[in-house]
């Protein structure tokens, strides 16, 4: 289940990394990749972001994209951290 780009930033630090499943658009040689512009969702886990990749793949925005290849990654979504005090973050890599 995706979880909302609103959820609290200090729950989410101490739970642990969110996945954000992105899509990409690539050459025919699967290099000069650019991230598609879609909803990024996030997962609690990189296992479940990873079951939500083909479903990805048969989104409106994967099948309308202008690339030979689109692939679907699964990528550690750092957002969450970027937005945590950093009191919090020193706190965190002292543990």
């Amino acid at each position: 289940m995706p979880i909302s780009e609103t959820v609290d930033t200090q729950e989410v630090f101490m739970a642990g990394p969110l996945f954000a499943l992105i899509l990409l658009g690539c050459t025919d040689a699967g290099d000069g990749c650019t991230r598609l512009e879609a909803p990024v969702q996030t997962y609690e886990t990189r296992a479940e972001c990873e079951k939500r990749q083909e479903a990805a793949l048969q989104s409106d925005a994967s099948l309308r994209a202008d690339y030979p290849v689109v692939t679907a990654q699964c990528r550690i979504h750092t957002a969450a951290r970027a937005k945590t005090p950093k009191r919090l973050l020193a706190l965190s890599e002292t543990r």
